[in-house]
């Protein structure tokens, strides 16, 4: 767990946006899920293991009554699951609100304190038996000062490797991991616009 604050005079990868402004604090953040010890069924299951939680944040700086429109890219690989009571804008990524439809895929979400929203990052209108690689853009908004919270909870300490149905380990172009392939999911975001 850790807590980065950011204020407005931060710089990052954001396209046209100008460096001084306060939702440049978002970009390049990352949901890591590291793989911390093999499945601990008798036998193991060799496409799962053990992993845990995640929460970071950052506080944008601006004032509170500044508003933006942000449109991200999210690029990783993540196991994807069904989520239920909120509003899916595509087959695959982005959930805005609702709760997701089992207990034990792994919830990457993004939570922003003003105004107050919760988005889940890897919905699929069914969940898979092995990781998915992702790569898709949304937009959403946010005020300035409002703090955003990067969170995954893997509901029951385990996860799916990152493994494809081959059994290969996944990259993703343009997102740089240590190690590499990453030994557990992973997903990033990067900040294309700002209105």
């Amino acid at each position: 767990m850790g807590t980065c604050v950011v204020g407005a005079g931060s710089s990052g990868d954001a396209g046209t946006d100008s460096p001084a402004s306060p939702p440049l604090a978002l970009a390049g953040q990352r949901w890591l899920l590291p793989c911390t010890g093999p499945d601990p069924a008798v036998p193991p299951d060799p496409s799962l293991c053990m992993s845990g939680n995640s929460l970071q944040t950052v506080t944008l700086g601006g004032a509170a009554g500044q508003h933006f429109t942000v449109t991200v890219r999210i690029r990783g690989v993540f196991e994807v699951s069904p989520f239920t009571g909120g509003t899916a804008t595509s087959a695959i990524g982005w959930y805005e609100g609702g709760t997701i439809g089992d207990n034990y895929h792994s919830d990457a979400r993004l939570t922003i304190s003003a105004p107050a929203r919760i988005y889940h990052l890897n919905y699929s209108l069914a969940a898979t038996d092995v990781v998915a690689p992702l790569d898709y853009t949304a937009s959403f908004t946010i005020d300035g000062g409002a703090t955003a919270a990067f969170e995954i909870n893997g509901q029951d300490a385990k996860q799916l490797r990152n493994l494809d149905a081959n059994g290969t380990p996944l990259t993703i172009p343009g997102v740089a991991t240590t190690p590499s392939p990453y030994d557990g999911q992973f997903l990033q975001l990067d900040v294309v616009d700002v209105k």
